[in-house]
């Protein structure tokens, strides 16, 4: 929802509606971080899984996915979005973990009313999801 056609970031006051009204839905999953709209989320959510994976990892699976969909958009964005490994992403992955705290206290602030899970390995997410 977030990124248009050609990789157009959706307008600041655009998404911020959208996701007003997506967290209105008596069901709803959102999958990201854009931290510009995570506390309407976060105020909404009665389960928050927090995927907080090595730099490592992370690294890894934007190069997997690179290869397995290079040039051409994933099921999961808008056409005209071909998949795309540039150093910015790259240099946002590495220095996510600078971000981490912030994240973290934001995840905090929420905590009464709102389940906070964290799974750090992809051991623990296949824990989970079994």
């Amino acid at each position: 929802l977030y990124w248009k056609p050609g990789w157009v970031a959706t307008p600041r006051d655009e998404w911020v509606a959208i996701q007003e009204e997506l967290v209105k839905g008596e069901v709803w999953i959102v999958d990201g971080n854009h931290g510009a709209t995570m506390d309407i989320r976060l105020a909404a959510a009665d389960i928050v899984i927090f995927l907080d994976l090595s730099r490592r990892v992370c690294l890894w699976r934007i190069i997997k996915r690179w290869l397995q969909y290079r040039g051409r958009p994933r099921p999961d964005l808008a056409s005209g979005c071909p998949e795309k490994l540039d150093w910015a992403f790259v240099k946002w992955i590495w220095e996510y973990p600078t971000r981490r705290p912030s994240v973290l206290q934001r995840l905090e602030q929420h905590r009464d009313g709102t389940e906070i899970i964290r799974l750090r390995t992809p051991a623990e997410i296949r824990r989970f999801l079994q």
